[in-house]
């Protein structure tokens, strides 16, 4: 992950997330909208990029840290609360419509 940049160039990257990644996340989005569990406000394109750069910038900072397990706990916590609030609440997603 560190030494990526520097042998594909950050293009080199972008393309690949363009390509590979964002559509997986994408895909997962429109899965989940179409169950009825993803806010209607949302831009799926747009909060399928901020997603993934919310991954991409927890596993940076798990890289970085002195004690790996730990960091990827808490950064677990930090993700799972960020992307709790991409969806709608229980109660109403089981609600009639």
């Amino acid at each position: 992950m560190q030494q990526g940049p520097a042998v594909l160039g950050l293009d080199g990257l972008r393309e690949i997330d363009e390509r590979q990644v964002l559509p997986l996340i994408r895909g997962q989005l429109e899965l989940i909208a179409e169950h009825g569990h993803l806010r209607t406000e949302l831009s799926i394109p747009m909060t399928a990029r901020i997603v993934y750069s919310l991954l991409l910038s927890a596993a940076g900072a798990i890289s970085q840290h002195d004690d790996p397990a730990t960091a990827t706990a808490q950064a677990w916590q930090v993700v799972d609360r960020m992307v709790d609030g991409l969806f709608v609440p229980a109660a109403a997603a089981e609600s009639p419509r």
